[in-house]
């Protein structure tokens, strides 16, 4: 019986982990929004320096324009954002 439990968590395990996404959380400055893109200033070792990223359709403009200029956390749909010149996609702002 322990057998077909172990058997079992390890496919469950593997299922999971082949349907997991690849989403990188990262730290930066909100420089400036314009339509429905944000520029922002990123501060995370993976990907220093200004990015562009397209905004959810559920977030809530007016707040994430009050932290202009500030620190803001952030998913996005990649597993890097090395390439300076790609508009990545948010997933969440915290």
């Amino acid at each position: 019986m322990k057998f077909f439990i172990s058997i079992l968590s390890s496919l469950i395990l593997i299922i999971a982990y082949s349907k997991a996404d690849d989403n990188l959380f990262l730290r930066g400055t909100l420089k400036n929004i314009e339509n429905n893109t944000a520029i922002i200033d990123i501060k995370s070792g993976s990907c220093p320096g200004k990015r562009k990223f397209r905004l959810p359709g559920n977030i809530n403009l007016e707040s994430l324009k009050e932290k202009k200029n500030k620190n803001i956390f952030l998913y996005i749909k990649e597993n890097n954002c090395s390439n300076p010149n790609k508009i990545y996609t948010i997933i969440e702002v915290k």
